[in-house]
């Protein structure tokens, strides 16, 4: 995450948000065929890059997206599903597609889902302006008062 920002000046956020799912992907399919702990350990570390990059792009996508006004409540939002509903969601969901149908497709299907999150972020997130064309406006809106 210490270079994240790093990256912020050459892709943008969706962008950099579709990278991390494209690692997560890639992980995933070699989990499913994977048979061995110590490959499985070593795509664990890999993971922590796909983790960070998809992070910091739901952070600053959802900071991108929200008014001055509301930024801690979109904040607040984005924590309550990354760390909140996505996995309990996700163990449940995972875990009976785990035994019903075993480990290969439990994390075959879990390539599917974040192929759709990393293809969602590309379509739906609009490409934010760079800092010098946002107009002047932009700048009072954090100054305005709250209205209640």
């Amino acid at each position: 995450m210490a270079y994240t920002h790093v990256l912020t000046r050459r892709f943008s956020h969706r962008a950099l948000f579709a990278i991390g799912c494209a690692i997560y992907l890639v992980i995933f399919v070699a989990w499913a065929f994977v048979s061995s702990a110590f490959v499985a350990a070593l795509l664990k570390l890999v993971i922590g890059v796909a983790f960070a990059l998809t992070f910091v792009a739901a952070v600053m996508i959802a900071n991108d997206l929200t008014p001055a006004r509301l930024r801690a409540t979109g904040q607040a939002l984005v924590k309550a599903v990354l760390f909140g509903v996505a996995p309990i969601a996700g163990a449940l969901g995972g875990g009976i597609v785990y035994q019903a149908l075993g480990p290969r497709v439990m994390f075959l299907a879990a390539t599917v889902v974040v192929a759709g999150a990393g293809l969602l972020a590309l379509v739906a997130v609009r490409e934010q302006r760079s800092q010098a064309n946002v107009p002047a406006i932009v700048a009072t809106e954090a100054a305005a008062p709250v209205a209640p």
